[in-house]
């Protein structure tokens, strides 16, 4: 580490690296230069050695969630042979930052490629279908007004940004594979976090949020263990599963919410004061909800994400929480919520489609009426005559619409031809039925 003369400062993490310039100020006193220098020291790591070095978010990775494990796949789409090589050239860009690798998942997307302004070309991952799988994540975003409230009255502002947000957001490797996009030059999937993931937008911010000074979330861990202490049977049950002594059968038998836990009892762990419970589906930790925000953790997941039904919510639910009868709780909530049954009975009942079947020619004959560009003897109306057993069909232009000029057409370019119908009906779909 040395000063220069032209108020630049350069840092050498290590002989082999090379050395970073840093503008310092001349106002600057001596001491000042020196904790500026040390600081900058200390956290060298933090500062990109090159375009390709984009470092890494720590204590966020992005995760898939699907409701089923069917994987999708799809073949790639053609490529022009004049884009080939700039193809290759962003993938093995890619491949060098280890933003993706080769893969072998049995998940398989295709790519889009867009041309953006300045000419250069964008290559995206149409993960459409697997957004149809994704679970969607409800974590609650802060809101903007919030924010700017939060600030009224400072003086001093900073901002915090990533250079590269979603490639420096991790991908969880267990969920890796789902993430295969498949090129006329083989199949990859991503390390880091790709665009167009469901769930995507969700994961960047809560990797730029999650130090925010907020006292409302400081605060949530230590609410939390109080309210867990004040909770009668998941106090009861703490005391004992840190004494590692299960509750007596006598203590079961009178709290039957008790006793459940007790089942769980391998499945539990305690982390930072809190206990959670390890999910045996997925891998993941599920705070042992008290009783007291249980009503609250259902509102959030049913009645502020669209009133879904009670399979849906209840797979919300598991993603962050679990209490003894958890999934026929959710189910009763649903079933009792007001806004299901709004929603239920605006539903209007609507007649079921039915396929038409004729047995011979001029059996059934379709009528419609379209529009077309006005011709030069003024007529822009169209007769469509089909017969629904051969899809024989004439187009006859006519004046206008109306009931008589259609029999006149019809008794002119069909009835003459193929012989007139006995019984005649003329329903609102513009269907003929010979009885």
């Amino acid at each position: 580490m040395h000063g220069s003369n032209d108020r630049h400062l350069s840092i050498c993490v290590l002989v082999t690296e090379p050395c970073w310039k840093v503008p310092l100020p001349d106002s600057l006193t001596e001491d000042q230069r020196n904790k500026a220098v040390d600081l900058l020291r200390r956290n060298a790591e933090i500062f990109a050695s090159s375009d390709d070095d984009l470092g890494n978010a720590e204590g966020v990775s992005h995760k898939i969630p699907l409701t089923d494990e069917v994987p999708v796949r799809q073949p790639f789409r053609r490529i022009p042979p004049s884009q080939w090589e700039e193809v290759r050239e962003h993938i093995r860009k890619l491949l060098d930052k280890g933003v993706i690798r080769p893969s072998t998942s049995p998940y398989a997307s295709p790519i889009v490629l867009v041309r953006k302004t300045d000419g250069s070309l964008r290559m995206c991952v149409d993960y459409r279908k697997l957004n149809q799988k994704t679970i969607k994540d409800a974590y609650p975003i802060p809101r903007i007004e919030d924010s700017i409230d939060a600030l009224h009255g400072s003086q001093w502002f900073s901002a915090i940004d990533l250079l590269s947000g979603y490639h420096q957001v991790a991908m969880a490797e267990t969920d890796r594979h789902k993430t295969g996009f498949i090129t006329p030059f083989g199949l990859y999937e991503f390390n880091r976090m790709p665009f167009g993931l469901s769930n995507a937008p969700d994961s960047n911010p809560l990797a730029h949020l999650g130090n925010a000074s907020w006292m409302q979330f400081l605060n949530a861990g230590e609410q939390l263990r109080e309210f867990q202490q004040k909770d009668p049977t998941i106090s009861r049950f703490y005391e004992s599963w840190l004494s590692n002594t299960k509750p007596s059968m006598t203590d079961r038998r009178q709290n039957k919410e008790l006793s459940l836990l007790v089942k769980q009892w391998d499945k539990l762990h305690e982390m930072d004061g809190l206990l959670y419970r390890t999910c045996p589906e997925n891998n993941t930790n599920q705070l042992l909800l008290p009783k007291v925000l249980r009503e609250e953790v259902l509102k959030a997941c049913h009645d502020q994400c669209g009133h879904q039904g009670g399979k849906r919510t209840t797979l919300l639910v598991k993603q962050r929480c679990y209490w003894p009868k958890l999934s026929s709780d959710v189910i009763a909530y649903c079933e009792e919520c007001d806004g299901v049954f709004v929603l239920r009975t605006n539903q209007k009942i609507r007649e079921p489609l039915r396929s038409i079947v004729a047995n011979k020619p001029n059996d059934i004959v379709a009528v419609d009426f379209t529009l077309l560009e006005r011709d030069t003897a003024g007529k822009e109306n169209v007769l469509i005559i089909t017969d629904i057993f051969s899809k024989f069909t004439q187009a006859i232009p006519t004046k206008d619409q109306t009931a008589q000029t259609t029999a006149k057409k019809l008794a002119q370019h069909w009835f003459l031809l193929f012989g007139p119908l006995v019984d005649c009906t003329l329903t609102k779909e513009g269907i003929l039925n010979r009885h």
